[in-house]
């Protein structure tokens, strides 16, 4: 058995899930190590194209929810809550904004008891918008990830706004200096190991220890969102590739569940993918105090 593989991932179970990976984890620590001392720096023309990396990344997708279907959600943003939209929930999304109105298939996961975490993307895929929705506080956040022009060609940006129910309170956006020196582990599938080094609430480092991206790695400009305890929001973009990403991680339960939006240069049309890993922290930094002057 490969060491990376936890066995019991099908079908998925909350549970027991967290249990495994804790038994694993040390040992699995030790061969990453051994791994990674055996690896170069990789030049990005060495780096597969987007379309090639995206194969395989559901296969740890935590189980996709019905419980918001049929549901019709107002909600509220901006600074004074003045603007709304109206999100159908259901096989197909309807989405109606001020000037949009999108029909598409969606993908809806529940995280946590009453937090939500949905993404679609217009027919056209053009853009993509992904919710994080706490049912029991009624808000959530919200980011619009499309496509842009500069002189580097069709690029990727993500505008975020904070949203909420009718008779709610728009909870602002704020990032979280929590996960600041922590070392994590996401393992995507069988084949696809990935660690992440958390510099600064809005920085953070990624190298493939095991994959296809196997030795490639960068430093992105990353923001670091709280939902709650142990649950972060992580939304990057990337500096060499137009890639625009929004992540769910539940490090408490040792799952997370996220999108890439992208812009493939070859093939000249956007590539998005969901996907789904098991995360946890593998080590934690403590910074020394250091003197005022």
């Amino acid at each position: 058995m490969s060491p990376f593989k936890v066995t019991g991932v099908e079908p998925f179970s909350r549970k027991n899930a967290p249990v495994q990976l804790r038994e694993e984890q040390m040992d699995n620590t030790q061969k990453l190590v051994e791994i990674s001392s055996n690896l170069q720096f990789v030049d990005r023309d060495q780096w597969p194209s987007i379309e090639d990396l995206a194969k395989g990344y559901d296969d740890y997708l935590p189980p996709k929810t019905a419980k918001l279907d049929g549901q019709s959600l107002t909600l509220f943003d901006g600074p004074d809550a003045t603007s709304s939209f109206q999100l159908m929930v259901g096989d197909v999304f309807s989405w109606k904004g001020e000037g949009s109105e999108v029909s598409a298939p969606g993908d809806v996961f529940e995280m946590r008891p009453g937090v939500f975490y949905l993404t679609f993307a217009d027919a056209e895929q053009s853009t993509e918008r992904t919710l994080v929705f706490d049912q029991n506080k009624g808000r959530g956040w919200l980011f619009e990830s499309s496509l842009t022009e500069n002189e580097r060609g069709i690029r990727t940006r993500t505008v975020t706004s904070t949203v909420a129910l009718p008779g709610q309170q728009l909870q602002a956006l704020e990032r979280t200096s929590k996960l600041v020196g922590k070392h994590a582990l996401h393992r995507y599938n069988d084949r696809d190991w990935y660690e992440h080094f958390y510099l600064n609430s809005g920085t953070f480092s990624w190298h493939c220890l095991r994959g296809i991206e196997r030795g490639a790695a960068d430093t992105e400009n990353c923001a670091h969102y709280e939902v709650a305890d142990g649950l972060y929001i992580l939304n990057w973009t990337e500096s060499n590739l137009p890639v625009e990403s929004v992540v769910l991680v539940d490090f408490s339960e040792n799952r997370s569940v996220g999108r890439f939006f992208c812009w493939e240069k070859s093939v000249n049309r956007t590539v998005r993918m969901v996907f789904g890993a098991y995360s946890y922290i593998a080590n934690s930094f403590q910074y020394p105090a250091l003197p005022d002057n």
